[in-house]
């Protein structure tokens, strides 16, 4: 039997982090799917792109170079000027030079945009609502977590583990 070759804190302690962790990550890449699908329904309003450029990030000794699109914005709210400088709910940029002056020539200092503003957080603003891959893959990232830590729970014999222990409470008549 498996059971009894694989030593107890493996099939009970173990798989917990990795149900505990995919879990949470796969409740709130729900949460942020939801949350960039509906961004597309947030308020808009007319905004000027006030500084579009290329910024090189700092690159360690093992790292690459690493660039990322830098737009700032204003925009006016209840008669306020206020800025940003957000794209979008996540960072559409994976540093690659070519990436971030896309980003820039479609953003051009001096150009209109239009701006998305959230109905719960007045001082989050964006250019490009929706979906992006950054939230995809930390879902997908969560839900191989949650089912590793389950597969490995059932393969472990976890659940008959629990069912001894409930089995063993006595129950008062």
């Amino acid at each position: 039997m498996i059971r009894s070759e694989i030593p107890w804190f493996f099939s009970t302690i173990f798989p917990w982090p990795f149900v505990l962790v995919g879990g949470g990550m796969v409740y709130d890449g729900l949460r942020e799917l939801k949350r960039a699908h509906r961004s597309h329904l947030w308020q808009k309003t007319e905004g000027k792109v006030v500084a579009s450029f290329v910024k090189k990030r700092e690159a360690d000794e093992e790292s690459t170079e690493s660039y990322s699109a830098e737009i700032r914005y204003q925009f006016i709210v209840d008669g306020k000027l206020k800025s940003s400088n957000r794209l979008g709910l996540a960072d559409i940029n994976d540093g690659r030079k070519a990436i971030a002056e896309a980003i820039v020539q479609k953003y051009l200092e001096d150009s209109l945009v239009q701006v998305y503003l959230s109905p719960h957080d007045p001082d989050v603003a964006l250019l490009e609502p929706g979906l992006c891959w950054p939230h995809i893959s930390a879902l997908l990232i969560g839900m191989f977590f949650l089912s590793a830590g389950i597969t490995m729970l059932w393969v472990f014999g976890w659940w008959t583990w629990v069912a001894g222990f409930v089995g063993s409470i006595p129950v008062a008549a």
